[in-house]
């Protein structure tokens, strides 16, 4: 064996790329994520940190303004940039599983243009989550999930989500997030891929301007995690 295989193995790396777009002003960057793990006997204890480019574009030619003179509109740049950083760690034994984290945490100011809002800034978030995964038959698990997010401004937000997880391959899963918002969702793996789908509804006034809003995840796993950490197995 390596002399430094067993500190490798405790690191996990990762990265996506992002695109989205809201009325006039769109989102795109890069993040990547540094993980150590930590195992235990049947449990494990992980860490993470990592970074995120973001570049916003305002769309100046689908706008249509009541003035054309708007000082505040006329003066902002076309686009902006914003470096940040996340953290958290994780605990998860073969049923249970909690976490803390913590996001945005440079508070970028967020600002088109050099007028107006000069305080404005990017709100640091921070994220608890706890669950429970237990075997209602032989080849379907129940896993109940409590989610709360709040900002340094304690502003709060929960999620409560029942998943289902039919043997390995299928899931589905129905959520309640404060105040008023229902989301289902569900997935397939297919070999080393997962396919996931899930829409949101808001019943507040939201609901008379939208029909909700859709998320469509692709995933590829590589690596043998589960011969490293065989208790992460639920079958």
């Amino acid at each position: 064996m390596h002399p430094n295989s067993a500190r490798i193995s405790r690191v996990g790396l990762g990265g996506y790329i992002f695109n989205d777009r809201h009325g006039l002003v769109s989102r795109s960057g890069l993040q990547l994520t540094y993980a150590y793990h930590i195992p235990f006997d049947k449990s494990q204890l992980s860490f993470g940190l990592s970074g995120t480019f973001w570049q916003f574009r305002l769309d100046r030619a689908s706008a249509r303004l009541f003035d054309p003179d708007d000082e505040l509109f006329n003066a902002m740049d076309n686009s902006l940039f914003i470096p940040d950083a996340n953290l958290g760690v994780y605990y998860s034994d073969e049923r249970f599983f909690a976490g803390f984290s913590a996001d945005q945490l440079f508070q970028s100011t967020f600002k088109f243009g050099g007028k107006g809002y000069e305080q404005y800034k990017l709100l640091r978030h921070y994220y608890l989550i706890g669950g429970y995964n237990f075997m209602a038959s032989n080849n379907i698990a129940l896993e109940p999930t409590i989610l709360i997010k709040t900002t340094h401004e304690w502003t709060f937000q929960m999620d409560l989500t029942m998943n289902v997880y039919f043997v390995e391959n299928y899931w589905a899963g129905l959520s309640y997030r404060t105040p008023a918002i229902l989301v289902l969702m569900g997935g397939v793996r297919v070999d080393k891929f997962y396919f996931g789908y899930a829409f949101d509804f808001s019943f507040n006034s939201i609901m008379y301007h939208s029909y909700g809003s859709h998320e469509i995840l692709i995933a590829l796993k590589l690596g043998e995690g589960t011969r490293r950490f065989r208790w992460l197995q639920r079958y």
